[in-house]
């Protein structure tokens, strides 16, 4: 006769095995290029390498399943984020374009990981130069969420700032809005709900502030460390009426549109 207590027991033993022994080789993997690295070893081909491993087991968490464990994962994946993010010497040579693929698969574990969002904003929006993947991985995580989940209100927020400053989609920015004003006003955070209601006021009579986009394009420029994501806005700094000045030097000036 099949004892079923055991049987859980041993299924919950198999899963809690599984999990460990995939974070102890992924974690063994990365090990010795970690050491190179901290020993001022590894070479450009080193950062290439170890960032091709890092997309190969981003993609395989997002393949498989977590057992259960995805909370676990979720947290084990985004200390693996900011060590990626914050690893400059490296990024120096790769770029962020990894950022999107981590707030993506974090989400998918644990869409109600906020902090993941707040986080991946930036990283994905400014450092990765890929607005659009932060509207849609919050547009897959937002579902899931409520206004009473701490800090929830802020990832619309967010969200309506890329959409309004890098996406371009004025109407869409607006809804989000509303929605940060109305989370924030059941989270009972007034000022949040205030300010979002007064940009969804704002844009309901000026729904194509042109200036405003070109200039968050200016200031991703500034911030960027990847030579593609410097040509994406220059492209919509000169897509939405703005100027590229080259100096001779090599330097260049932005002449942000006058007319909104």
């Amino acid at each position: 006769m099949i004892n079923f207590n055991n049987l859980l027991k041993s299924d919950l033993l198999l899963k809690i095995v599984v999990i460990f022994l995939c974070l102890t080789g992924v974690w063994r993997l990365q090990m010795p290029q970690m050491a190179k690295i901290q020993a001022n070893q590894s070479s450009k081909e080193e950062f290439i390498r170890l960032e091709e491993q890092d997309k190969l087991s981003l993609h395989v968490w997002q393949k498989s399943p977590a057992f259960g464990f995805n909370n676990i994962l979720a947290d084990w994946l985004y200390l693996q984020f900011i060590q990626y993010f914050g690893d400059s010497t490296a990024r120096s040579v790769t770029g962020y374009q990894l950022n999107p693929d981590y707030l993506e698969v974090i989400v998918q574990h644990d869409p109600f990981f906020v902090d993941a969002y707040l986080f991946g904003s930036t990283a994905v929006s400014l450092f990765a130069g890929r607005p659009d993947r932060t509207v849609e991985i919050f547009n897959q995580g937002l579902p899931h969420l409520s206004p009473k989940l701490y800090h929830a209100e802020y990832i619309w927020l967010y969200k309506g700032v890329d959409e309004l400053l890098f996406v371009g989609d004025s109407e869409q920015a607006r809804q989000s809005y509303l929605k940060a004003s109305e989370w924030g006003k059941i989270a009972g955070n007034q000022r949040l709900a205030m300010r979002a209601q007064e940009t969804a006021d704002f844009l309901a009579k000026n729904s194509d502030s042109r200036s405003a986009q070109a200039s968050a394009w200016a200031l991703l420029y500034s911030n960027a460390k990847d030579d593609s994501v410097r040509k994406l806005a220059i492209d919509n700094i000169i897509r939405l009426g703005g100027k590229i000045n080259s100096a001779q030097n090599g330097a260049i000036s932005i002449q942000l549109p006058k007319v909104d």
